[in-house]
């Protein structure tokens, strides 16, 4: 009997093996036309300086396919080899600044230390990261928190990564469970981008509309969302915070970084 654990096991090792055609994917998102179509699904925003022609060259490469919902990634490991080689250069190093004390002594996870570690990192680090992710460097909020809970998660964890063409939203989903911890958990995670033309509380009520819809198809254990602020003018002690919000039957918790 072939089962979901087995199907995700043999995904995972694909991914890793790097097979030819998989590197030929990676060199692709260097090109210009490519980055003028991905880069905007990856942070959430139109494409404006992409144009049709730019959007059916990635289609012919195989890169995204056409649905009802608009342009998306063509399959689920693409979606996963996309922000992982965006960030291979720096992914290592999550390895040595990190330990792993989100993982309690019965192997469960601890979801709420694991973003607040992540809030520590980003505001000591960010503008370091940024620089490293050469052609994407607007994309840093969303690539270096893939790129961090890829690293939580290998071995122990799946990453699920929902985005496409102007859906204006990263749906993110782990879920860790047995046999290293007593029960599954399914932790979903919204990103945001909050630019200084956006309001925040429409922002934030954006979010908590999506992030609820995501979490009922998934039937999370736990729901986050991140709200990243790239306001130049605004300093940290005005970025960080931390909210708490009970809506249908779900506790969100929303984080300011």
């Amino acid at each position: 009997v072939i089962t979901t654990d087995m199907m995700e096991e043999a995904r995972n090792n694909l991914v890793i093996s790097r097979a030819t055609h998989l590197d030929q994917l990676a060199f692709r998102l260097t090109e210009d036309r490519v980055k003028k179509v991905i880069l905007p699904m990856i942070n959430n925003e139109e494409s404006i300086a992409a144009d049709e022609d730019d959007r059916q060259y990635c289609i012919d490469l195989g890169l995204l396919k056409k649905t009802p919902h608009g342009l998306e990634i063509l399959n689920p490991i693409y979606s996963e080899i996309i922000p992982r080689e965006l960030t291979t250069s720096r992914q290592e190093y999550f390895l040595s600044y990190f330990k792993p004390d989100w993982i309690r002594g019965d192997g469960s996870l601890d979801s709420d230390l694991l973003v607040r570690m992540f809030v520590t990192f980003w505001r000591e680090n960010s503008k370091i990261w940024a620089s490293h992710i050469s052609g994407y460097e607007v994309a840093a909020p969303h690539l270096v928190f893939q790129a961090f809970l890829q690293r939580v998660a290998n071995g122990n964890g799946t990453v699920y990564r929902e985005y496409g063409l102007n859906r204006g939203r990263t749906d993110l989903m782990l879920k860790w469970g047995k046999p290293f911890a007593p029960e599954e958990q399914r932790i979903v995670i919204e990103l945001k981008v909050l630019r200084p033309k956006d309001g925040l509380e429409s922002k934030k009520k954006q979010a908590i509309e999506q992030t609820l819809e995501y979490a009922k198809d998934c039937e999370a254990t736990a729901v986050y969302i991140l709200i990243f602020d790239r306001d130049k003018t605004h300093d940290w002690d005005n970025k960080i915070y931390e909210e708490t919000l009970q809506a249908d039957n779900y506790t969100i918790k929303i984080h300011g970084l």
